[in-house]
């Protein structure tokens, strides 16, 4: 099914608190939606606590190296392929 909304998670060592934020976009009531997380290449746990997820709403993104948060944003941005964006900051 193509998503008609793509949600842009960008983050960098969130490992505390980054499964808060993928739960609360797999909660919404859409079925026609792709969570994109984008990880700028933390050096905590961030990236285990990611690849703990199975739902295939759920599409990872990783950076080997830390470019900052708008080169992440941009970097995830390209991969939507939603009609519409969400970006959680």
């Amino acid at each position: 099914m193509y998503p008609t909304i793509s949600i842009l998670i960008p983050t960098y060592n969130a490992g505390d608190v980054i499964s808060d934020c993928i739960e609360s976009a797999l909660s919404l009531p859409y079925q026609d939606v792709e969570i994109i997380v984008g990880d700028d290449g933390s050096t905590d746990h961030t990236q285990e606590v990611i690849e703990g997820y199975s739902d295939e709403r759920l599409r990872r993104y990783s950076n080997e190296e830390n470019l900052g948060h708008d080169k992440n944003v941009l970097k995830i941005a390209e991969m939507a392929d939603g009609d519409y964006f969400f970006y959680l900051r």
